[in-house]
């Protein structure tokens, strides 16, 4: 059981999806750049092979306006 999991109901899907899995794997790709939500639980698993594989992380942070009616925010 992964601790990182959503607190809630345990609902048993009829089949899993994309959608609705606890767990997801991305196969690294040459040239692959992947963005996610920074809440999402996430790691990079062991490099099995001989080539270098090379990690960056930084967030984005928007900026101007945000929103809109009562609820704009102007960053």
């Amino acid at each position: 059981m992964n601790a990182f999991r959503q607190k809630g109901f345990l609902v048993q899907p009829s089949q899993y999806t994309d959608l609705n899995s606890p767990y997801y794997s991305i196969g690294a790709m040459n040239k692959m750049l992947i963005f996610f939500p920074s809440h999402l639980y996430h790691r990079i698993g062991f490099n099995n092979s001989n080539l270098t594989r090379y990690s960056i992380a930084f967030n984005f942070i928007p900026t101007g306006k945000i929103g809109y009616a009562d609820s704009e925010l102007k960053l």
